[in-house]
Order: structure tokens, then C-alpha cells, then sequence
């Protein structure tokens, strides 16, 4: 590019060319450096290829042959193809390896790069969780994790799916607060910061894969049947008694008699339908059900299981004939009461219980009270809907649904039902995380171009938009993948992934990428660059692993605008001795680096390593 005849020259006529080839760079918009020079290498490539005819060749698998046979191989196959300047200069070649969760069925193939991104590590933040089993018979527990602030939800449940061997496609994200479900988030959605404004629980799905039938998911909300505030009076005669019945409609005025309704309901017509008194208690989750399972004995079993994670339900005794004894934890039983004192009795858990729950008289026949009834809301903030007392009314719900826990919190002189929201979850203390002081990582820290080297060498597993077909399983699994150095070119070109898209912001008229720019100082050496512990263990042992830092480009701005400039230098073949000094290159403008010490900037985003020797 540089003839010597000239202070400086500015490639104008190039950058014109390319933009006739390529109307993405067209105009004078802000273009990605990585981009423009991976399309002009390309092109060059082209011009340059010395094979004219290209044979048809495929994917080379390992198929359990040793990796140096398979990576000769493969690199064979590219140069039939390829072959020219660039290749001999920018072209390595990486070995990527696929295994299958399901089989564990392994894919070993060794693939060319003409450069190398490296993404930042993330800037980290800390949170307490609380994760909730599909299983209703197990408690949930705490989950400490960190996670990147700035990712989207799907990233937070893929750390989840890390740490509890779930699929992250079957766990379900809510913001809870106030006995309702405040926020249920997309995979899309940004995290941000609900570590403010209410806690975050993790509910696992149950996997239709699993049960060859449709799943289920009831959004559960838990009330209060009853207002504490009612007084249990007629309310058209005024008459106190324990007898009373109220109104199905709205739970909140109680008759003595049909006679008394039918006088009260021309007062009570207007009101009934718009009062709204009832109050939420206790922690919203989520069951998850095959469709076969969703009886109603069933779905009453279950719910009295999670129910009690998170509410407290008991009585003080009054020498009752039928008592149900529960512990704060919420387990329950029924217990004989003799001369009126509350008798211990040891339950599943081996807890005893000291509290007692009423069993009104009238229901002292049946095998079990029912405690609560379910109703079936459009909408978790809806207070009607149609209650649900059998099998054939769960046969109508739909796949995802709102139920209503109804409490029957009775009052009644000195006898009285009480539902209270526990202080603190009940949950697996054995299987959950111990909390940790520092909510938040330090995230000024630099990243070093080392460890993001190491990084992109670790296992990592793929998405669920990532998929990988596996041809044993016949079908799309979330993959482990693992990139590995195996072949290295002569010129090394470093990526600096600063740009990040973030998702999608949406409006009435458009909708378009969030780019963001992690404007972080990379530390990175400028001599001796050594890639020797980067490398696959089945590389080729005689390769020189020491680099040499020669070029930078530079960008100053946001990631919508900016201006880029470039630094280099000229070192001798065994990068030994720097012939030419840094220049830095602003436009037409070419100036002497002073200090060495001045390449080492926040503002690089690729980097030229040139290989020793």
C-alpha cells in the first residue's frame, strides 16, 4: 500500500471500488472495520486464487479417526479449492468439536479462519434466585449465580440450565412480588435491574418429550377467601351467628336465611359485582402437568404441596371436636382433639406441629376439608372466574392458564382460620446456595487478551436457537461445543468482539437491533505473543507459537458513530528488531508513536500479530 514516494496516501480509489461490489459500504456511514477488511481479503483472495477450476468437496468427520489424519485431510480439501497469498498469510485452521447430551455422540471436524474473535468477558453481576422443581414433592432451594446484567434473559436461564441440568427451554422466568407474578419474562427480554424492585424465581416445565402428551402450565396466584375486616353478620337483619352463609358471588356480605338474600338483593345488586376485597397471600409459582394428569384429586394434592412453601395456615384451639394440626413449615394432618387441648403428632417429615387448623362442624363428615377453592381467572389480577370442583373443568383449560387458591380464612367470634404469608420461603436448605455478601462483581476490572484466548477455548453449550442436529439422535440438541487452535497462520488477526447486539427495541412503526459497545481496556502484549497452551493437544508439535504485535486499528466513538484510525510498525522476520518504528495513521495524517507505551489503548479493536521466525 505504501510506495515510499509519499509522506501519505489515502486509498480512496479501493474503498470506491468496494463500495461497488458491496453497497453496504457505500457512503460515508460508520462501517465495521472487521467487516470491510474481511470482505476485501476475500475478494483479494478471489482475485488472487491460483485454482481456477474448484472440485466439489465435503465435510470431512473424524468418525473416530486420529485428529492429525483428519486435520490433513480437511486442509487438502481447502487448498483444492483455495489457494493464494492471502491463504499462505491470514489462513489457520481451528478444530471444533460437537457432543451430543442425549447419546453423547461425538463430531470432530477441523475448519479454516482467516481471524479470530475473541469476545470480552462479561461484566458480571451476583443474585439469589429461587429455583422451584416440577416435582411437587420436593421443596424449592436458593440458586446464587452470576450473570451478565447487560444479557438477555435467555443467557440468565442458560447459567440456570448450568446449574441445575435442566434444558433452559424448560424453565420460566418471574419477577414476584406482592403475591402476584410481576413480570413473566421472554428469552428475548433484557435482565436490567430487577434486583430493585422484587425477587426472581425459576420455575421448572414439565417436557412434553417425556410424556408424549400436551403439558399443562397453571399460573397459580394464592387469596384470601374472606376479608379479615367482614364481620360474619346477616346482612339484612343484622343477626350474629356461625351458621351463616355468604355470597358465592363476591365472598363478602352473610345471610341467615334465603329469605334475608331475597330482601338484601336489590341493596346488594349493585355492589356485588364490582367489590373486590380479596387479599393475596403467599408466593405465586407455577404447575406444570401433562394433560393426562390434570385431575382434580391430583391438582388438590399438588397444590397443597406448593402451597405451603410459602403460607402459614392455622387456629388456635377451642376444645373442637375435629382439628388439623400444622407446623409454621405448613404441613398438615388431622388430629382427634380430647378435652379440648391440641395433641402432637409427629408428621412425615418428622417435625412435630404446635399449631391447630378448624374444620368447620358442618363438613366434620367428610373425609377431608377442603381448605381452599380454585377458580379459573382470565388474568392473575381478575377476582372472577369459574370455579373448578371437578375433572371435567380442567378438561377446557388451555395450555397456559391463570388459577385462583381461594382460602377459606373464616372469622367468627373467638374461632377463626388464619392464612399468613410466611416470613421466609420454605425451602431445601441442603440443596440450596448459601448467600453471599457482594451482590455485584467488580466491573472495571480489565479484561486480559489471555484469558479471553483460554475463554475461547472452553467448553461451551450451544443455545436453543443454536441447535445442533445430531445424526445419531435425528434431531436438534443443545450441543457442548469446543473451539481449539490446530493450525496457525502467518499472520494473525485478532478480533476485539466490542460490538454486542442486545436484542430488539420495538416501536408502533419499527423494530431494530440495540448495539452496544464494550468500551473496556483489553490488555494485550506487544511482543511475544506465545499460543503454545492454546493450542489442540493433537497440534502439530514443530509449530512456531510466538507472535508479535505489528498493527492496531482503532475506534473512537459509540457503536453508531465514530472514526477510526490505525498503528504500525515493521519488525524483522524473527521479530527480533523493530525496523520501522509505530506510526500512527489518522486519515491523511501519519505521525510518530512516542512512546510505545501509547499502543496500549482502549480503543483497539483489531489486532495484526505477526508470527516469529
Amino acid at each position: 500500500m505504501w510506495s515510499g514516494l509519499f509522506r501519505s496516501h489515502e486509498p480512496k480509489q479501493i474503498k470506491s471500488l468496494v463500495a461497488e461490489k458491496a453497497s453496504q459500504f457505500a457512503n460515508y456511514a460508520q462501517h465495521d472495520a472487521q467487516e470491510f477488511l474481511s470482505f476485501l481479503l476475500d475478494g483479494l483472495h478471489e482475485d488472487l486464487n491460483r485454482v481456477r477450476n474448484k472440485p466439489l468437496t465435503g465435510t470431512v468427520e473424524a468418525n473416530g479417526r486420529p485428529d492429525r489424519v483428519v486435520a490433513a485431510e480437511s486442509w487438502t480439501n481447502h487448498l483444492r479449492r483455495n489457494d493464494s497469498v492471502i491463504v499462505d498469510l491470514f489462513h489457520g485452521q481451528l478444530k471444533s468439536h460437537l457432543e451430543c447430551p442425549k447419546c453423547n455422540h461425538h463430531s470432530i471436524t477441523f475448519d479454516p479462519f482467516m481471524y479470530l474473535p475473541l469476545s470480552l468477558p462479561k461484566a458480571k453481576s451476583t443474585a439469589s434466585v429461587m429455583f422451584w422443581p416440577a416435582d411437587a414433592t420436593m421443596r424449592p432451594r436458593r440458586l446464587v449465580v452470576h450473570y451478565n446484567a447487560d444479557g438477555s434473559a435467555g443467557d440468565f436461564l442458560h447459567v440456570i440450565s448450568e446449574k441445575t441440568k435442566v434444558s433452559s427451554t424448560l424453565l420460566k422466568m418471574a419477577e414476584v412480588g406482592n403475591g402476584k407474578f410481576q413480570k413473566l419474562y421472554s428469552s428475548s427480554d433484557t435482565m436490567g435491574s430487577f434486583l430493585d424492585s422484587a425477587s426472581l424465581h425459576i420455575y421448572e416445565l414439565r417436557d412434553e418429550s417425556s410424556y408424549q402428551d400436551e403439558v399443562v402450565n397453571l399460573h397459580v396466584v394464592q387469596r384470601l377467601l374472606y376479608n379479615h375486616s367482614v364481620p360474619r353478620q346477616c346482612a339484612q337483619c343484622d343477626t350474629t351467628s356461625r351458621s351463616l352463609k355468604t355470597c358465592e358471588r363476591c365472598y363478602n356480605v352473610f345471610y341467615c336465611s334465603e329469605k334475608c338474600q331475597q330482601e338484601h338483593w336489590d341493596i346488594h345488586r349493585e355492589i356485588c359485582s364490582k367489590r373486590e376485597n380479596s387479599e393475596r397471600v403467599g408466593i405465586p409459582f407455577i404447575v406444570s402437568l401433562p394433560r393426562s394428569q390434570l385431575s382434580y384429586a391430583n391438582l388438590m394434592h399438588i397444590l397443597q404441596f406448593k402451597c405451603m412453601h410459602s403460607v402459614s395456615v392455622f387456629e388456635l384451639p377451642h376444645g373442637d371436636k375435629n382439628l388439623i394440626v400444622a407446623e409454621e413449615n405448613g404441613d398438615l394432618a388431622h388430629v382427634p382433639s380430647t378435652s379440648g387441648t391440641l395433641q402432637k403428632e409427629r408428621l412425615t417429615n418428622g417435625v412435630h406441629v404446635s399449631r391447630k387448623l378448624y374444620v368447620p362442624p358442618e363438613s366434620s363428615k367428610k373425609a377431608e376439608h377442603k381448605l381452599f377453592l380454585l377458580r379459573h381467572i382470565q388474568a392473575q389480577d381478575s377476582f372472577r372466574g369459574e370455579t373448578l370442583k371437578n375433572d371435567e373443568k380442567l378438561k377446557n383449560l388451555a395450555r397456559e392458564a391463570f388459577i385462583s387458591v381461594n382460602w377459606y380464612n373464616l372469622r367468627c367470634g373467638k374461632e377463626h382460620l388464619s392464612v399468613e404469608t410466611k416470613t421466609q420461603i420454605d425451602i431445601d436448605s441442603d440443596k440450596s446456595d448459601k448467600l453471599v455478601e457482594s451482590r455485584r462483581f467488580n466491573k472495571t476490572v480489565c479484561p486480559n487478551l489471555n484469558d479471553m484466548l483460554a475463554l475461547f477455548s472452553e467448553p461451551e453449550k450451544l443455545k436453543p436457537e443454536e441447535a445442533w442436529y445430531c445424526n445419531r439422535c435425528k434431531s436438534h440438541v443443545e450441543a457442548t461445543k469446543t473451539m481449539e487452535l490446530y493450525r496457525l497462520p502467518k499472520i494473525l488477526i485478532i478480533q476485539l468482539k466490542r460490538f454486542v447486539y442486545s436484542g430488539h427495541t420495538y416501536s408502533s412503526l419499527f423494530s431494530t437491533h440495540r448495539r452496544t459497545k464494550d468500551d473496556r481496556m483489553v490488555q494485550y502484549p506487544i511482543d511475544k505473543l506465545d499460543l503454545k497452551k492454546y493450542l489442540s493437544v493433537a497440534a502439530q508439535p514443530n509449530q512456531q507459537t510466538a507472535y508479535d504485535l505489528t498493527g492496531i486499528v482503532c475506534h473512537t466513538g459509540t457503536s453508531y458513530y465514530g472514526h477510526y484510525v490505525s498503528m504500525g510498525r515493521l519488525t524483522n522476520d524473527q521479530g527480533t528488531e523493530t525496523r520501522i518504528g509505530w506510526r500512527n495513521f489518522d486519515d491523511g495524517i501519519v505521525t510518530d508513536v512516542r512512546s510505545e507505551s501509547q499502543t496500549e489503548t482502549d480503543e483497539a479493536y483489531l489486532l495484526f500479530y505477526k508470527q516469529r521466525g
